[in-house]
């Protein structure tokens, strides 16, 4: 069950935008935030207990949309450091 709902979870991020992740994380229900925070935890203590099995492959992208939706990271600042961003040399 879980590796399905995870599926689910990145096709939605894999498809789409920056803009529309936020508003839908804007738009969850209290319950709905109360299942993404269980979600989180259970990511996180997974990771806490066996971090070699947690693996994302992904492009910038998509990590920079979920750190914004399942880790409540700020959408501008989370891009630029996924991303990058700054002064360009040269």
């Amino acid at each position: 069950m879980i590796s399905g709902l995870l599926k689910n979870y990145f096709t939605f991020l894999a498809q789409t935008s920056v803009a529309d992740v936020v508003e839908a994380k804007n738009s969850l229900t209290d319950k709905q935030q109360e299942c993404l925070a269980l979600l989180q935890k259970l990511v996180e203590k997974s990771d806490d207990e066996q971090p070699e099995m947690l693996h994302y492959v992904m492009s910038q992208i998509e990590h920079h949309k979920h750190a914004v939706f399942l880790f409540d990271k700020d959408a501008q600042d989370e891009f630029v450091r996924v991303v990058g961003g700054g002064v360009r040399n040269g």
